[in-house]
């Protein structure tokens, strides 16, 4: 379970670093859709925060809790990184608040699935 933890953080990681900065990912988006790029952040970092979390808890042994707070800080983080260089390193990508704020509210959700997880594998070892 430990290498798997390991190995799927990074991979996401891997995928959200070439889905901010690669071209080809600019036409996957809905055009009727309104705001559909804040959908997808929202959802990426959804992804990312619960990855991350089940990295910290199992690949590390941090408790729940530090679990949590270390993965809270690493996606926000990681979050704001994406939007810098999407500024300074590609004339096709834009820096954007919004998407930094969905990538937020993103984390949060995944950190709250994570809840559920530990809640129901706390409830299985009973």
């Amino acid at each position: 379970m430990r290498k798997l933890a390991v190995v799927t953080a990074y991979m996401y990681t891997l995928l959200v670093i070439v889905a901010s900065l690669g071209r080809f990912v600019l036409g996957m988006f809905p055009k009727g859709v309104a705001h559909s790029d804040k959908i997808a952040h929202f959802i990426a970092y959804a992804g990312f925060s619960l990855v991350w979390s089940f990295y910290f808890f199992k690949a590390k042994e941090y408790s729940f809790l530090k679990s949590v707070q270390v993965s809270l800080l690493w996606s926000i983080f990681f979050g704001v990184l994406m939007e810098f260089c999407q500024w300074f390193f590609t004339n096709y990508r834009q820096f954007d608040y919004y998407d930094m704020l969905a990538n937020s509210f993103g984390t949060l959700i995944g950190l709250l699935i994570f809840k559920v997880f530990f809640v129901l594998m706390q409830k299985r070892q009973l």
